[in-house]
């Protein structure tokens, strides 16, 4: 005889047969093995009972030793009643500071971690030794329960990320722990596509200043680090924690824009900082025009049945120094060429020195003719210029001299460079 059933709505119906016998409603698909029903598993549970029950935790960071995962509240307060004895919970998507009481409302939820049984099967089928895969294996195959943060109550202050139950919309990043992170991590690469994978790498490492292992410090460790590190570390961890990779790019490319912002104003600094120097360089530079040259001239004369090429120059020491050296720059070129037909830097070993007040005409160049071009004898359009670029004095000891201001000079023009190009790109 059949027994007929009230009409209950089809959800109700299924919540009230699996109840009745203890079944999950997870998993109402039903597969006949050697002509038996298998029976059903049972839904995990928590610390707390129930997965997903809204609760309220209080407690504090573990900070003892032993094989605890790094960020476990050790919990001595539910809902508001406090245990006989506290127990140790993982929380995820919320860094809890240590040594500080917390009060969280969430719920919780679990994962299994490790390495599946079947694993260590194939391996001894196929042959191969399964210790090998434990030496490799962070944890064991187990289930672990974990809590899920909404709101922080206590301190003020703490921040929560997860996105109202990290089950729902994007994956995020975890780094709770080394194996949360490496998990967490997986999860989000597995939900990208492949060309978004390389832009998520490169943000990450951007995100945590390339210094993605110092993240994974464990928490007892980090009072011991220098303030300059241990500051970089928490900046880095609250860019990442509980951030979906999308955040994570998003965060990355303001990093960057800072970053050149950062860069700009630094070598505008540095564009301004040489202009001074440039401005008190060309002080010396102008300082260098009382050794001045009075005269110049050029002509092509025969020496040891060689024609040279020959540079004179009349000069008068102005200044309150003995000459014993002069340097001179020297230029031979046409009227509307770019490229001259000499230019050089020559030394002027001055027998006899020329004191100040002094005048002296010297022979600064003898140049053979046959380096040069046939025709720049028969040309009429040639043009000289000379240049002291540094005098020193009996000892060969620098008095004055315009290297700095030419350096300068080059160094202006090349951080200009910089800044036009990267304003450019911009």
């Amino acid at each position: 005889m059949q027994t007929l059933l009230p009409r209950f709505p089809a959800v109700a119906l299924l919540t009230a047969l699996t109840a009745a016998v203890g079944l999950s409603t997870q998993s109402v698909a039903q597969t006949k093995i050697g002509g038996k029903l298998p029976i059903q598993p049972s839904q995990p549970t928590g610390h707390l009972g129930a997965l997903g029950t809204y609760r309220t935790i209080e407690g504090v960071l573990y900070d003892g030793n032993g094989k605890v995962e790094s960020n476990t509240l050790v919990v001595d307060v539910v809902d508001g009643k406090r245990l006989d004895k506290p127990i140790h919970i993982l929380v995820k998507n919320t860094l809890i500071p240590a040594k500080v009481r917390c009060v969280l409302k969430g719920y919780e939820l679990g994962e299994m971690i490790g390495r599946p049984p079947g694993e260590y099967a194939l391996m001894k089928e196929l042959g191969r030794d399964p210790s090998e895969l434990a030496k490799r294996d962070a944890a064991v195959w187990r289930w672990r329960p974990f809590f899920v943060p909404l709101i922080a109550t206590q301190p003020k202050g703490l921040e929560v990320s997860t996105k109202w139950g990290i089950s729902a919309g994007e994956p995020v990043i975890d780094i709770s722990s080394e194996e949360t992170f490496s998990e967490s991590l997986a999860r989000v690469n597995q939900s990208l596509a492949e060309s978004e994978r390389k832009t998520f790498s490169t943000a990450l490492a951007v995100a945590t200043e390339y210094q993605l292992r110092d993240l994974l410090i464990p928490e007892d460790y980090l009072p011991k680090l220098d303030a300059t590190r241990l500051r970089r570390i928490l900046h880095a961890k609250k860019r990442i924690h509980g951030k979906t990779a999308r955040e994570i790019i998003a965060s990355a490319k303001r990093i960057t824009a800072l970053q050149k912002e950062r860069e700009k104003e630094l070598l505008q600094q540095d564009i301004d900082r040489t202009r001074q120097d440039l401005k008190d360089a060309g002080k010396t530079k102008e300082q260098m025009k009382r050794f001045a040259i009075e005269d110049s001239r050029f002509y092509f004369a025969e020496a040891n049945s060689t024609k040279q090429l020959v540079v004179e120059v009349s000069v008068k020491n102005n200044t309150e120094h003995t000459v014993g050296t002069v340097d001179f720059d020297v230029v031979l070129a046409s009227r509307g060429r770019t490229i001259p037909w000499l230019k050089t830097r020559t030394r002027q070993k001055v027998s006899g020195g020329i004191e100040p007040g002094e005048a002296r005409k010297l022979t600064i160049i003898r140049h053979p003719t046959q380096r040069l071009p046939e025709e720049l004898e028969s040309r009429d359009d040639l043009g000289l210029s000379s240049s002291v670029t540094r005098i020193a004095g009996p000892r060969g000891e620098t008095i004055l001299t315009i290297a700095e201001f030419e350096r300068t000079q080059k160094l202006l023009e090349h951080l200009e460079a910089n800044l036009v190009k990267m304003s450019t790109k911009e």
